[in-house]
């Protein structure tokens, strides 16, 4: 999400770091998900930081618990504003390699 926002960073080093925890419960994953990156978009805006890292120290598929870092948005390119997190067409899928997940925003 925040790459459609921003140019990621080349690199971190030597720029203030802001470190944010965020704490979630949902009915399900796809609400989950939905939470997480809306909760994400609403401290970036917010705080006016574009995150960059994330270090999730518990999930299951009701709950989540984690810490994102990022950087201020002055140190960043802003390409495209995200208005919101949809519904619209979520789907996520267990994967021979994993999980993939699909989802749209509105700009």
């Amino acid at each position: 999400m925040f790459d459609i926002i921003a140019e990621p960073p080349v690199s971190v080093q030597g720029k203030q770091i802001t470190k944010t925890n965020v704490d979630l419960k949902a009915d399900n994953s796809e609400e989950l998900l939905v939470a997480w990156l809306s909760e994400l978009l609403s401290f970036s805006y917010a705080k006016e930081l574009i995150f960059y890292g994330f270090e999730i120290k518990q999930m299951d598929k009701n709950s989540l618990q984690a810490e994102a870092s990022g950087i201020n948005t002055e140190d960043c390119e802003i390409k495209t504003e995200i208005k919101a997190v949809t519904y619209h067409e979520l789907k996520i899928e267990k994967t021979g390699s994993g999980w993939q997940a699909q989802i749209i925003f509105d700009v």
